[in-house]
């Protein structure tokens, strides 16, 4: 169970460090603005195109910049402060992460399961997959997940 929990912090790390990364990356392509949310959706690197050239000067000015090496969690940590403060003195609104709340429930349901719900899913045959999923395999994990669940009596949201 230890090395479940130490594999969901590197993977949540992991995820940070995309995240943060992924905000500090500056194009040179011309900014269009428009709705940030929307355009934070629209893929990689998308958020920062929709800042007015004065935001991203502003955010540069308040110290915000990409990443020269792979940052430490008290990095991460400091660089998400920073890039909220900058956020809030430059008037920019950071996207939300709706990825990001969906797997913080996901843990948190997986956290609220009784030992004999665990114990069930992994007699059913569901485990931590040790590898990224391609889209085919997702779809029979979840598939797989959803019969274990019912055999189990674990209602899914």
């Amino acid at each position: 169970m230890k090395s479940n929990k130490i594999r969901t912090h590197i993977a949540a790390g992991a995820l940070g460090a995309v995240a943060i990364t992924g905000l500090f990356a500056v194009s040179s392509a011309s900014a269009q603005p428009g709705d940030q949310t929307t355009q934070a959706a629209q893929g990689k690197g998308a958020f920062i195109k929709s800042l007015t050239p004065d935001q991203r000067a502003c955010l540069k000015s308040n110290g915000v910049a990409k990443p020269d090496h792979k940052l430490t969690t008290e990095e991460r940590a400091a660089a998400k402060a920073n890039l909220e403060s900058a956020a809030t003195t430059c008037g920019v609104t950071l996207p939300a992460r709706p990825a990001v709340a969906k797997l913080k429930d996901m843990r948190a349901d997986i956290k609220a399961l009784s030992a004999d719900q665990k114990n069930c899913l992994k007699t059913n045959g569901i485990t931590k997959p040790d590898h990224r999923l391609t889209k085919v395999e997702r779809q029979a994990a979840h598939a797989a997940l959803e019969a274990a669940a019912q055999t189990c009596g674990i209602a899914l949201s």
